[in-house]
């Protein structure tokens, strides 16, 4: 017996033992000795590639090939070798030269497809996925292959079909029951999601990734208390869970259980302070429960996190204003205003601003707003107002001239040229702008009672009657429309009409007798209409 063979032999005998490392050492020895160095690489792939040293049992694998080109064997345990350390270019050609060399070993289109799907070449995995079904019509590795290739390609039908064969071979598997949520939930078919993750936890009732899928997806169906009771078992299980509080405390905000939410966000943030969507929510959430400094606190903390978060900045200015503090509010838009290149926090800003009652800087924010956007009705609308809160009745009736071109029956805008138009003593401008208003809002007892004035002062007292009378049928304890619809009537002769309505007018409202006596005297003793009650148009 040659020495090689000597070796050979021993290391067969630590191989039967379990020792590898030595049957290895004995093997090298063997090859040096002369022995087959086919039969020794053979030998040494097989033990590398049990004991998963995959790297070496892939050279020893090399080795071998290109010893043997056409042994398909070693090229197909190559492959798997060279999958393992993830050389997947590689490996596909290795499983590539087994069928070439060994058609028969079929479990190399197996090979061949998962390294497909790896180099992202997915009309070749489906192809050898398809290839081995030839051979193995029944195979759940291959069907299943099938739908993840599917799923992959986004053909969630597709995808979903192949997954539901595979279930018909292993109508318990935990890996196809997974994928078959994300497709249903990708499709947004959350019913069909649920009942996967149902079927998962039926056979592994510990499973918290199919828990946490199940209170999803009764969440986007919009069983928002069912998903409740499902984040509460999670939060049980998997208490140092951030996910799954912060969930928890999603799905309180959205049953408005706002106590609750605080809860669940406090939690998450102990877990996880930082997180900048967990304070915005608790922060909306303390708002809305009027707890505004915790709010403003939770803004603050965000703030030290982002310093530009225009989230916070909005939230921490609205808070603010909302406390009707408005100079405090004033600066935070304007910070947010200079970290957006969009005008609505200028827009903002010029709104807390008016509301604050500082119309120059309103003003010059509108400005910027028209600027930035010149078809901006709204800011345009407000500009006007603005203007007109200055006394400055030019810039005002251009700015809703603006309004009226962008849109021609913009109401409000033609209110405010109404107004203009009465400052400035134009009552018959302002006559013909109600007439329009009227057509759009003829349900409003005011926009009637400024129209009735209007036609009034311009002794149309058929058309101030029919306005007043319009606006009394409308709101009945409108005392003022009761008077004048009684100076209307009076000036059309009709005196015991008029009477009625000055009686109600002061039923309504006594204290618009005052003065009565100093006015001029009628024929019988009866209430005069003051000419002007409330002004033409609001402002």
């Amino acid at each position: 017996m040659s020495a090689g063979t000597e070796y050979y032999a021993a290391a067969v005998r630590y191989y039967l033992k379990g020792e590898l490392d030595k049957a290895l050492d004995q093997l090298l020895q063997a090859r040096d000795a002369g022995e087959d160095t086919a039969e020794v690489s053979t030998a040494m792939a097989q033990i590398y590639l049990e004991g998963r040293d995959f790297e070496r049992a892939a050279e020893a694998y090399s080795e071998l090939v290109s010893l043997d080109p056409a042994n398909g064997a070693a090229s197909f345990n190559l492959g798997l070798a060279l999958e393992a350390v993830e050389k997947f270019e590689e490996a596909r050609e290795a499983f590539r030269a087994t069928l070439e060399h060994e058609p028969d070993l079929v479990d190399a289109y197996l090979g061949l497809a998962g390294c497909s799907i790896k180099t992202e070449d997915l009309k070749g995995a489906a192809q050898a996925y398809l290839d081995y079904l030839e051979y193995e019509p029944d195979s759940y590795t291959a069907i299943f292959g099938l739908g993840v290739v599917a799923q992959l390609s986004d053909d969630l039908d597709k995808a979903a079909e192949f997954y539901n064969r595979a279930l018909e071979k292993q109508p318990d598997s935990e890996e196809v029951h997974t994928n078959l949520a994300s497709v249903y939930a990708k499709a947004e078919q959350y019913t069909e999601a649920a009942n996967c993750y149902r079927q998962i936890l039926k056979t592994n009732p510990h499973s918290l990734k199919a828990l946490e899928g199940l209170a999803f997806s009764c969440y986007r169906e919009g069983f928002h208390s069912t998903a409740r009771t499902h984040y509460q078992q999670l939060v049980k299980a998997a208490p140092d869970s951030f996910e799954a509080w912060y969930n928890l405390g999603l799905v309180n905000q959205k049953l408005e259980e706002r106590e609750d939410a605080v809860e669940a966000y406090q939690k998450a943030l102990g877990l996880q302070d930082d997180s900048v969507d967990a304070l915005l929510n608790l922060a909306t959430c303390l708002h809305e429960i009027e707890r505004d400094d915790e709010a403003k606190q939770a803004y603050e903390r965000v703030l030290e996190i982002d310093a530009d978060s225009a989230a916070a900045l909005q939230g921490l200015a609205t808070v603010i204003e909302d406390t009707e503090d408005l100079d405090a509010a004033v600066p935070y838009y304007a910070r947010l205003a200079k970290l957006t290149d969009s005008p609505e926090p200028i827009f903002r800003l010029a709104v807390a601003l008016q509301k604050a009652g500082n119309w120059d800087k309103a003003a010059e924010a509108y400005e910027q707003c028209t600027t930035l956007k010149p078809d901006w009705a709204d800011a345009w609308l407000n500009r006007g107002v603005v203007f007109l809160k200055m006394e400055q009745p030019d810039g005002a009736a251009k700015a809703f001239d603006k309004v009226l071109e962008l849109e021609p029956d913009h109401s409000d805008a033609l209110l405010g040229l109404a107004s203009v138009h009465v400052r400035e003593k134009n009552l018959d401008q302002a006559r013909k702008l109600y007439s329009k208003i009227v057509e759009q809002r003829s349900d409003s007892p005011e926009i009637l009672f400024n129209a009735g004035l209007l036609e009034q002062k311009n002794d149309g007292h058929e058309e101030a009657l029919a306005h007043y009378s319009r606006a009394v049928e409308l709101k009945p304890e409108f005392a003022e429309a009761h008077l004048n619809r009684g100076a209307a009537l009076r000036s059309l002769g009709r005196e015991d009409e008029a009477v009625e309505s000055f009686e109600k007018a002061l039923e309504l409202k006594p204290q618009l007798a005052k003065g009565y006596f100093s006015l001029k005297p009628v024929k019988r003793a009866r209430p005069a209409a003051k000419e002007a009650v409330t002004s033409p148009a609001g402002d």
